[in-house]
């Protein structure tokens, strides 16, 4: 249980912050252009 709780746990910040910066780096760009 201790080991699948902190799999779910890293894998579920890791994939937040990661598409949320994907999507604000081309929308950023787009507006400075």
């Amino acid at each position: 249980m201790s080991k699948k709780s902190g799999n779910r746990e890293t894998k579920k910040p890791k994939k937040d912050p990661g598409k949320k910066k994907e999507k604000k780096d081309p929308n950023r760009h787009d507006g400075v252009s």
